[in-house]
């Protein structure tokens, strides 16, 4: 069973971590033609559930996309789902930490990083996230 420690060892030895706040942390990705994208990676769960990490890369204001037409356009991603925090629309993912395996976080953090960069392009048509 890996912990979360371990996974953030795991990150840290092949990541680059912007900021680390303990039981969430920021990443920075440079993505294409100058882009970059920001994920926020987070351990949550309870005794119930056991720890799970949750990867989620912002995309635009609530006020400034059409929410129904984005949950539209990403109905057909593997990997993510549509959530709103704090005002801001994520692309977000989740996976139990129980069996980490590192192609559990390495391909979907490249999905949602990827996805949520061309949503943010194409709704909002910047790159503040």
């Amino acid at each position: 069973m890996a912990s979360w420690p371990q996974f953030k060892s795991f990150v840290q030895q092949n990541y680059r971590i912007a900021r680390d706040d303990g039981d969430i942390f920021q990443m920075l990705f440079d993505t294409n033609d100058g882009r970059t994208q920001t994920v926020f990676v987070s351990n949550s769960g309870n005794d119930t559930t056991g720890d799970w990490v949750n990867i989620a890369s912002p995309i635009g204001k609530v006020s400034d996309v059409n929410t129904l037409a984005l949950a539209t356009q990403s109905f057909n991603f593997v990997c993510g789902a549509i959530a709103v925090f704090n005002g801001v629309v994520f692309l977000k993912h989740s996976f139990p930490l129980a069996d980490f395996d590192s192609g559990e976080f390495e391909i979907p953090v490249t999905l949602v990083t990827g996805n949520a960069d061309r949503l943010e392009q194409a709704f909002t048509g910047g790159d503040s996230f």
